[in-house]
């Protein structure tokens, strides 16, 4: 299944600058797609990063109720 995802990410890319004759139409596509993938990322590092200081923040409130 993982190589025919390929071919077909192939195939529309070679489609794309067959059509297109330039890298005009598939940059943007491209570029979309990479910050995309990087907001997600930094989404998923905040919510860890929010996790792990509630933990902490827990943990302290019980140090101090001791």
């Amino acid at each position: 299944m993982n190589n025919n995802w390929k071919a077909g990410y192939y195939n529309l890319v070679t489609v794309l600058l067959q059509a297109n004759k330039s890298w005009s139409l598939l940059y943007p596509l491209l570029n979309a797609s990479v910050n995309a993938f990087q907001k997600s990322n930094m989404i998923q590092e905040m919510s860890k990063n929010a996790i792990n200081e509630n933990h902490d923040r827990g943990w302290r409130i019980e140090k101090s109720v001791e």
